[in-house]
């Protein structure tokens, strides 16, 4: 998750387990809430690009023929 979170660029990250550093962050979108105004946009922007049913079948369909093209 951290790494499509960081690639989308819509939000922040801590380790599992890492109460104060959900905590700081939590803290900061609500003292400074503009500042993560993209954030909700660059996600939906990049489920479009990538996490869509379209883009699902594209992907299988191409490891599909890629399967059937190493048979013949």
């Amino acid at each position: 998750g951290k790494e499509v979170i960081e690639e989308a660029k819509c939000g922040k990250c801590v380790f599992a387990g890492d109460f104060e550093g959900l905590a700081k962050i939590m803290k900061e979108y609500i003292e400074y809430p503009h500042e993560f105004d993209a954030c909700g946009l660059n996600g939906r922007n990049f489920f479009k690009s990538n996490f869509t049913k379209e883009k699902y079948m594209e992907r299988l369909l191409g490891i599909l023929n890629n399967m059937i093209g190493e048979r013949r």
